[in-house]
């Protein structure tokens, strides 16, 4: 990165600039980079203070954190779906605990028995 592009990227009157940037580590291989600099006017020079630091780590943990809002999400939707199917059920057996119910089979608790059997 020549000097060019970073007084590009930067410019010289802003202060305390961050870019995230690919870059090579000593053993060839590409690292994420959070890169932080500042411009420091000096009369008519212009130096720059540069903070660099592997985000590997957070790159890695952040991946994580959106798996487990994922899973999290599913979670909540498999919870609802199995309300809305446990509600008319629990209904269905509550009302055949009902007093008035006295056992006797006509069609319809004949019914109502095969869906609690089932359930």
């Amino acid at each position: 990165m020549g000097i060019e592009r970073v007084v590009n990227l930067v410019g010289v009157t802003k202060a305390k600039q961050k870019m995230e940037l690919m870059a090579l580590h000593k053993d060839h291989r590409e690292v994420p980079v959070e890169i932080s600099i500042s411009p420091l006017v000096s009369g008519e020079k212009i130096l720059f203070n540069a903070f660099i630091s592997d985000i590997t780590e957070r790159r890695n943990l952040q991946i994580q954190l959106n798996h487990v809002q994922k899973l999290e999400s599913i979670g909540q939707l498999a919870a609802g779906i199995a309300h809305e199917i446990n509600t008319p059920l629990q209904f269905i057996g509550d009302n055949m605990l009902y007093p008035g119910f006295d056992g006797r089979v006509d069609p319809f608790n004949k019914r109502i028995t095969n869906i609690e059997r089932e359930s």
